[in-house]
């Protein structure tokens, strides 16, 4: 249970290596991914598991991040490979090499214009 003074170990904590955070905190996530990272390590390491099954409703439950925005950002962290999924079960990928980079986010284009490039889609900037 959470103290309502204040969080206390007691109440429970999770324990993550210091290269994994290392790792995430080079790494540039949108602030739904890092909500759903957290979500996972609650949800496994806070409990000493690797993997877990973890429900659409539980990550709307622990991040309030609405259930469409969920899906979509499991199946994101899933693709760039952060986390991993086997059957239900779905768990954090420690092995940081295996993790896939974004593209620089800014390009200039031969007509001089800025554009962000956002996984397949390029949006045009400065408008």
């Amino acid at each position: 249970m959470m103290n309502s003074t204040s969080p206390q170990l007691e109440d429970g904590f999770i324990r993550i290596a210091t290269d994994i955070a290392k790792y995430l905190a080079k790494t540039y996530m949108s602030s739904y991914e890092s909500q759903i990272i957290w979500a996972i390590f609650i949800k496994t390491y806070g409990f000493n598991k690797k993997e877990d099954w973890i429900s659409n409703s539980q990550f709307v439950e622990i991040t309030k991040i609405e259930k469409a925005h969920v899906s979509r950002t499991v199946r994101k962290l899933l693709n760039r490979r952060i986390v991993t999924q086997i059957g239900n079960k779905i768990a954090f990928q420690k092995d940081s090499k295996l993790w896939c980079r974004l593209p620089k986010q800014a390009t200039v284009t031969q007509t001089g214009n800025p554009v962000a490039h956002l996984g397949q889609k390029v949006a045009q900037m400065g408008k």
